[in-house]
């Protein structure tokens, strides 16, 4: 029952969308549910099919008794032989009667609210998706040009303030590119956008020419790989919480343990009581000793659902490195520019360590483009970039 309410938790919560629409693991987390659902369902099945043979029993006894007791106060007024007694059996067996009415009642009025609950639950599957979708979606190509944002400006509503405006920028394909900006420059909002869980309010995003708004986003976000910085803590197994990075091989256990192998989890994964099939959970123990990660494990984990996707076409990392230290993060970082080599990649960083392995930097304030170039050029002109790097570099120092 636990389970079946933490499923349902992951598909209705907040939380976990964002990784549910880029992983596509919804069709997982349902089916796992549902499963949980019908086993819960039978129990109770068996259990409300056990309460209502006795229910059944017990007010068939209860009518029989009061019927009984009906006629004989009729008989027994008749002779005139109507005791105070006689009066109180009749009225006992009047008030049997109604409680037994009552509670078909009852059940009456709770099959009539289930079947207005599962038409609310139908019509809520009927709506449809928030964002337009075109008629005749076009297929997603290999990117071999590169990816486009052309006057892009996004706000939540007319009511919010811009978090984008008016930003240009070409991301060449196999190039990294990195972000940087203060908190609130936009720079998760510009990776929501490309991931599509937001179309621009104005502008577009062209994936080699061809507007993104085009692709359907199940299939776009297929073609991408991403960590967050709020990434999911999975209470699943170790295999599971890295195969759903690439829900199609979450039962190939070569692509599984080369992902961990990539982000440095294998060897902690191999440490635990049952490796790859231990519960990383302290909530379903399922008989087995309950087992956690600590944050700089969970981030090894989170990371290797990014490698599922080394093939990717487009491959973000999102400041996922909150519990690293300063070396840790430079070394995850490194590894990252490593592996995909290649790859088109969007790195974003408070790290400058980190930030200087990519191959062009963009800095973001207030929503807008206002810098770009590599990082000797960025120190070279002297603005946002050289401030904030001076800025950490003195806190290192010092």
């Amino acid at each position: 029952e636990r389970q079946k309410y933490y499923f349902s938790f992951l598909l209705s919560g907040v939380q976990a969308a964002k990784e549910i629409r880029l992983f596509n693991t919804g069709g997982y987390f349902l089916d796992r549910l549902l499963r949980l659902t019908r086993k819960v369902h039978q129990d109770r099945r068996q259990q409300q099919t056990y309460e209502l043979r006795w229910d059944i029993f017990l007010g068939f006894l209860s009518s029989l008794v009061a019927g009984i007791a009906f006629v004989v106060v009729i008989f027994e007024a008749f002779n005139g032989r109507l005791t105070l007694g006689d009066i109180t059996l009749y009225i006992s067996a009047v008030a049997s009667v109604q409680g037994a009415l009552q509670g078909s009642m009852f059940a009456i009025s709770g099959l009539h609210e289930s079947s207005l609950f599962y038409t609310y639950f139908t019509n809520l599957l009927a709506l449809p998706d928030p964002l337009p979708l075109t008629t005749r979606p076009r297929p997603v190509r290999k990117l071999t040009s590169g990816l486009e944002l052309r006057h892009v400006s996004f706000r939540y509503s007319e009511q919010h303030p811009w978090v984008l405006r008016d930003v240009n920028l070409f991301i060449p394909a196999g190039q990294c590119l990195a972000l940087v900006g203060l908190n609130g420059a936009g720079k998760t909002t510009l990776v929501k956008l490309l991931l599509r869980f937001y179309d621009p309010t104005e502008g577009e995003i062209l994936w080699d020419g061809v507007d993104i708004r085009e692709f359907t986003p199940q299939e776009l976000r297929q073609r991408i790989g991403a960590i967050f910085q709020d990434y999911l803590r999975y209470d699943l197994t170790a295999q599971e919480n890295i195969g759903l990075g690439h829900i199609k091989h979450i039962n190939d256990i070569d692509r599984i343990r080369q992902a961990a192998m990539n982000s440095g989890a294998h060897k902690l994964i191999e440490e635990l009581p049952q490796g790859y099939q231990t519960e990383l959970s302290l909530m379903f123990a399922n008989g087995k000793l309950p087992t956690d990660l600590s944050g700089g494990q969970w981030q090894k984990i989170a990371t290797a659902r990014l490698f599922m996707r080394q093939d990717a076409d487009l491959l973000i990392l999102d400041e996922p490195t909150a519990a690293l230290d300063a070396e840790a993060e430079h070394e995850l970082y490194e590894h990252f520019v490593t592996l995909v080599g290649g790859h088109t990649s969007l790195l974003i960083s408070h790290r400058f360590s980190t930030v200087r392995m990519a191959d062009r930097i963009v800095v973001l304030e207030g929503g807008q483009i206002t810098e770009q170039g590599t990082h000797e050029t960025l120190l070279r002109l002297g603005g946002q970039y050289a401030k904030l790097y001076g800025m950490q570099a003195e806190k290192y120092q010092g």
